[in-house]
């Protein structure tokens, strides 16, 4: 009798280390399916960042400009000095020169003119123009000997 009960007793012990031999494959099983998907994930991942398509997709700073491109031409720049607008505050500066002689003759000149141009001056929420007014100057004596000549 004592050998049937230790046969019992074995038995009973063979069907628990099987049932969690049975539960551990399982387990194996799930986890083996579970990397493979993972894996999987990221082959398509890798793919989708470095394969052939990755090239065109609009991504990154440097297709930007390709990005915003247009299909109608550029259009031209203003040509010539642009005129500022009227409404700006306006200050005046005047070059003059300091001595009013000619250098070839001797003789006094004499303002026959001006050229101006403006410049934008911007202070912190203050915009105004700067008008720059050079004068021209020229000896009335060297002028009538390059008429007579």
């Amino acid at each position: 009798m004592p050998d049937t009960i230790l046969i019992t007793e074995l038995q009973n012990q063979l069907a628990l280390m099987q049932a969690k031999l049975d539960a551990l494959q399982e387990d194996k099983v799930e986890m083996q399916s579970r990397i493979d998907h993972l894996l999987a994930e990221l082959k398509l991942s890798k793919s989708q960042k470095y394969g052939k398509k990755s090239e065109k997709a609009p991504r990154g700073t440097f297709n930007e400009a390709e990005q915003h491109k247009t299909t109608e031409p550029p259009k031209h720049h203003k040509k010539g000095k642009q005129i500022l607008a009227e409404h700006f505050e306006r200050e005046e500066v005047e070059h003059t020169l300091t001595e009013l002689t000619c250098q070839c003759c001797g003789e006094q000149l004499h303002q026959c003119g001006s050229e101006d141009s403006e410049q934008v001056k911007i202070i912190p929420a203050k915009v105004s123009v700067i008008k720059h007014k050079q004068f021209k100057y020229a000896s009335r004596h060297c002028a009538r000997e390059q008429v007579a000549r």
